[in-house]
C-alpha cells in the first residue's frame, strides 16, 4: 500500500479505482463492486510485482 501513496504516477490510477469501486457501491451493482474491486487488486499486484524485482542494476 505504501508504495501508491508515494507514487505520483500510481497515486491517481489507485483513486480512480477506488471511486469506481465507491460508485458501484452506491448503485448497489454486486457486480460492478466485484468487477471494480477485481480491477483494483490486479492494478495493485502488478504495481508491487513491478516494485518487487530487483534492479537490472547493481547499486553498489
Amino acid at each position: 500500500m505504501e508504495i501508491g501513496k508515494i507514487n505520483a504516477v500510481i497515486g491517481p490510477a489507485t483513486v480512480n479505482y477506488h471511486r469506481r469501486i465507491i460508485a458501484a457501491l452506491r448503485e448497489r451493482s454486486v457486480k460492478k463492486a466485484i468487477e471494480a474491486s477485481n480491477a483494483h487488486f490486479h492494478f495493485s499486484e502488478s504495481v508491487f510485482n513491478q516494485e518487487a524485482q530487483p534492479s537490472a542494476t547493481p547499486t553498489s
